[in-house]
């Protein structure tokens, strides 16, 4: 008997996913609920049955379509447990279809679930494209061309001048805009303008009108413009990012979603952080701490990092060890599998780096040190746009440590890695003027200008 191929049910597991629980937390939560009616029946679920829903192995009996509907306030299809539910062909259980001898196969399959998704939730779509572009990190797959092939599905139709559904558009919209954040961070600034510019517009005229499929539209234009604020910051174009910072959060209220909201706000702030405005930073801070209650613990950890610097950054040494300790208290084991990590792409980096900033603001350039190693052990040797930041940041500690040899030897590496970003080539430039207050007269320290020269 042949055997029947498992269909994982990703609406089900991202909507555990985004309230941040753990399988044994909704088996848990579907016990507490009061006796069912009629027959006064009792929950009897497991963490193993959930993982069995959430893998396919088998769907949940009536009895538990019903809890599940209940706890989630969603109907049986919108979790993909409904008799009408659409089996989308399965990536994520055949190993085989991403190999380094067919990789044109896995990308045809994964375009054809985008294609074929019907639901209005997009994110959840996202989430599932973002898992599958992490596994294709794990392979010899070529991964830049597949990455561009899913940033460019929107332009097709429009290039073809085809006619599609509403919901075919927004989920090519959706797997583009997830595409785009691995490329940004791949190093593909550059590449990845052209496809923005066609995105924005289209999904802004879409986010305004009331539709089945407005908020779905919503949640791609906030994340959009969050794009568009990272290649803004790059170019030191405060202005724009600030725009883009509170368009964002614009789609994020007609969206209603507390994610994209927070992460507007903790944008906006970053941007008075390389405006070396402290206040401002904070009182944006403050007003993203609003919405932390209804986030993943994901984000959360997130706001607690950027405050902890915040208040580095003013001084306040007690206040930003607390929100140091509640940011690792928070952190999750598993940041990529985090319902919004397609689009806040925060990790143990993300973590290191706060911390290193944090102790380079509070003067203590030894820890900032270890911090900024504990972050390289998470990036590939390539000077990619985080490398670069990184690199910044060991020569602000090196420098702070006194250690000449080490801090001239690494600011030739920063210096080359910093040259695809003005943000990043403006933080060397000021190194190098701190380096010469410290060093006036080291020789080596004034042969470094030939390289700013150049």
């Amino acid at each position: 008997m042949e055997r029947q191929e498992r269909t994982p049910n990703f609406l089900l597991r991202q909507e555990r996913k985004r309230r941040g629980w753990t399988q044994r937390k909704l088996a848990d939560a579907i016990n507490s609920l009061r006796e069912g009616e009629g027959n006064g029946q009792r929950g009897a679920a497991t963490s193993d049955m959930v993982r069995k829903w959430e893998q396919g192995i088998h769907p949940p009996s009536p009895f538990y379509v019903s809890r599940l509907c209940e706890i989630f306030g969603c109907t049986a299809d919108q979790l993909g447990i409904g008799e009408a539910r659409l089996i989308l062909p399965s990536l994520l259980v055949a190993p085989p279809t991403i190999d380094n001898q067919n990789p044109s196969l896995w990308l045809m399959r994964l375009i054809t679930l985008i294609d074929h998704w019907r639901s209005p939730h997009f994110h959840d779509l996202q989430c599932i494209v973002n898992q599958e572009i992490l596994r294709m990190n794990r392979t010899k797959l070529l991964r830049r061309e597949a990455l561009f092939a899913l940033a460019a599905l929107p332009t097709f139709l429009v290039t073809l001048n085809v006619i599609s559904p509403i919901e075919e558009i927004l989920a090519r919209y959706a797997a583009s805009i997830a595409a785009c954040w691995h490329l940004y961070f791949d190093g593909g600034a550059e590449e990845i303008k052209p496809y923005l510019a066609l995105h924005l517009p289209r999904l802004a005229s879409l986010a305004k009108v009331p539709s089945k499929y407005q908020r779905g539209a919503a949640i791609l234009a906030s994340q959009a413009y969050q794009l568009e604020w990272f290649l803004a910051l790059q170019d030191r174009d405060f202005g724009k990012a600030l725009f883009a910072t509170q368009e964002s959060f614009t789609y994020g209220e007609i969206a209603d979603n507390p994610s994209l909201l927070l992460a507007s706000r903790v944008r906006r702030a970053h941007v008075y952080l390389h405006l070396k405005n402290p206040t401002q930073q904070m009182r944006h801070h403050e007003a993203a701490l609003q919405y932390a209650p209804n986030v993943s613990p994901l984000l959360k950890s997130w706001i607690n990092m950027v405050i902890a610097e915040n208040h580095a950054s003013l001084h306040r040494v007690k206040e930003a060890d607390y929100f140091i300790k509640l940011a690792r208290d928070h952190f999750p084991d598993h940041p990529e599998e985090d319902a919004n990590a397609s689009y806040i792409p925060v990790n143990s980096y993300t973590l290191s780096k706060y911390e290193t900033l944090t102790y380079l603001h509070m003067q203590q350039p030894e820890k900032a040190l270890q911090a900024t190693r504990d972050a390289e052990k998470e990036l590939p040797e390539t000077l990619l746009p985080r490398r670069a930041e990184l690199l910044n940041h060991q020569l602000m500690a090196l420098c702070d440590l006194g250690e000449l040899e080490e801090a001239c030897a690494l600011f030739e590496i920063a210096e080359r890695g910093a040259r695809q970003s003005k943000l990043r080539y403006n933080e060397v430039c000021e190194v190098y003027s701190l380096m010469c207050m410290k060093w006036p007269n080291e020789r080596q320290v004034l042969e470094l200008e030939e390289l700013l020269r150049r």
